[in-house]
């Protein structure tokens, strides 16, 4: 029996001017992904179909992770995020962006690092 789980993928997409995600004019995405699936392979290459279908592309893939909800403080939004997202696509079999933030508000937040830091909610 495969047993599936959820994949973290910690990622920079670019995205196009038709991608349903791009709402203000952004060339890439910081997020990450949440992927069920039964191993780490399959995880990164449903994600990048699921990226092509969304007129967008990998860029950069920092970390990729099985999740754990021990892993992620429940008492920050990002924690919150992973986790209920995780959870859900275990139930729906269906692959989430979570955490993310556009190059466009980036511009107006800080640096691709800074946010990088401060969106990680690992205990």
């Amino acid at each position: 029996m495969l047993i599936r789980s959820v994949w973290l993928l910690h990622y920079k997409a670019a995205m196009g001017p038709e991608s349903y995600m791009n709402y203000d004019g952004s060339s890439f995405l910081l997020a990450v992904g949440v992927v069920p699936a039964v191993t780490m392979k399959e995880a990164l290459s449903l994600f990048d179909a699921d990226l092509a279908k969304n007129k967008m592309s990998m860029l950069e893939l920092w970390r990729c992770e099985q999740w754990n909800p021990k892993n992620y403080d429940s008492n920050s939004f990002a924690g919150q995020e992973i986790n209920q997202y995780s959870e859900q696509a275990l139930e729906t079999n269906v692959i989430y962006s979570v955490c993310g933030i556009s190059s466009e508000a980036l511009d107006c937040e800080g640096s691709e690092h800074d946010y990088i830091v401060q969106s990680y909610a690992h205990r």
